[in-house]
């Protein structure tokens, strides 16, 4: 039996990483893009480590490809430039290099504040979206919402870190769109079914949990599940906004990048979720962590 080649970029992130643990490697052969060496967890994963930016050196693996899934991109930075350089331009590339060696299918995982007003990486990501459905005729996008159970220092992750080991901390004020949290594992497992069962084409889809909640009630929630006294004090969006401004003309490292404030204000796609896939809500997660501790 032939196997079907699947290119994968960002392989070491944990959202792919938690997607080839269900991918039947007696069906499809995987070939990952890292910037760092990773082991090779299996006979049928090859590891390819070069830098995204230096095409030459993986475009080969293109042929004969039946889906590539490019989950790579830059997520914080202060040079607003790379995000373009990063997201949209080397997407670009890999898009048409697709085209050109008639791979099968192109899977793009972009973010659900993908908007050209919530600033330079959601623009970013939205211009690579367009340029995607406008390329190729087979193609899908997800546009990921925060996820809990990655790693420990990245977004809502690292909110509920913090604040379990704190007596107060800080929110923003006035965010207009709420957050809607998913399970690392259950958003594998929905990228699993929509990529390899139902094979529905041409379409954007959000994955996110079905729980809508505002910054501050997240924090409600810790400490409610905690248990203890928490302090929280809110910042007003015009000083968010100064801070922004002052820590993108320094440089200064805030615990936000100046671009997260644009995208934590703006604007947020939502998807409707069958239950079936939801196996873990916030509030059991932040039990787990306590029980655990």
């Amino acid at each position: 039996m032939i196997k079907e080649k699947i290119f994968i970029t960002g392989i070491s992130s944990s959202i792919m990483q938690q997607l080839i643990a269900i991918i039947n490697t007696a069906k499809y052969e995987i070939i990952g893009l890292s910037r760092k060496p990773l082991p090779q967890n299996s006979e049928n994963i090859k590891i390819i480590q070069a830098d995204i930016a230096n095409i030459n050196l993986y475009e080969d693996h293109f042929k004969n490809c039946s889906i590539i899934i490019h989950a790579a991109a830059v997520t914080h930075s202060f040079n607003e430039k790379s995000y373009f350089d990063i997201n949209y331009n080397i997407t670009k590339k890999l898009v048409e290099k697709a085209k050109e060696l008639n791979v099968t299918s192109f899977v793009y995982l972009s973010s659900n504040t993908a908007n050209s007003d919530n600033g330079a990486y959601a623009n970013s990501k939205k211009l690579a979206e367009k340029h995607l459905q406008k390329t190729l005729g087979n193609w899908q996008i997800f546009r990921i919402s925060e996820i809990f159970g990655g790693p420990k220092n990245e977004g809502i992750e690292k909110l509920i870190q913090t604040v379990l080991k704190n007596q107060y901390t800080f929110y923003p004020k006035d965010i207009p769109s709420k957050f809607s949290p998913i399970y690392l594992n259950d958003v594998a497992k929905i990228l699993h079914e929509n990529i390899f069962v139902n094979l529905e084409k041409n379409n954007i889809i959000s994955i996110n949990g079905n729980e809508r909640f505002t910054f501050k009630e997240i924090l409600i929630l810790i400490k409610k599940i905690k248990g203890r006294s928490l302090r929280i004090i809110g910042i007003p969006k015009s000083t968010m906004f100064f801070l922004m401004t002052l820590s993108s003309k320094i440089p200064f490292f805030i615990g936000i990048i100046p671009d997260q404030i644009k995208r934590l204000y703006g604007l947020k796609t939502y998807g409707n979720i069958n239950d079936k896939y939801i196996t873990l809500k916030l509030d059991e997660y932040i039990k787990q962590i306590l029980n655990k501790n």
